[in-house]
């Protein structure tokens, strides 16, 4: 059984004391949701990243898929994957790509098929 929007219905979890603020309750409410749900956010996103990753590439290296670029990765490594987990994803991201992650790279991509 499902609601309206496709999800299943959210179950009521008891958090405990009544002293327990609200949102404390809504934050255990929300991480209850389906694992579905968070699944397909997680491909979505990762298919919004992986599409600005390589529009940026092209954008600094130039669109070499015909004769191949054996520095691209490199070049990535250094600028954006060694940092690894040593700051948030969304400040590297945003640096890296010089703007504010966005669904054009995607609509872009998209649009070639």
């Amino acid at each position: 059984m499902t609601t309206g929007h496709g999800f299943p219905p959210r179950r009521s979890v008891n958090v405990g004391a009544p002293s327990e603020t609200r949102s404390a309750q809504l934050a255990v409410r929300v991480c209850t949701c389906s694992a579905a749900a968070w699944s397909d956010a997680n491909y979505a996103l990762a298919a919004l990243v992986a599409a600005a990753v390589r529009a940026r590439v092209r954008e600094r290296r130039g669109d070499r898929t015909a004769d191949g670029d054996p520095g691209w990765y490199a070049d990535l490594s250094e600028r954006l994957l060694r940092h690894g987990r040593t700051g948030r994803a969304g400040p590297l991201l945003r640096e890296f790509l010089g703007r504010p992650l966005d669904a054009e790279p995607l609509l872009a991509d998209l649009g070639r098929l």
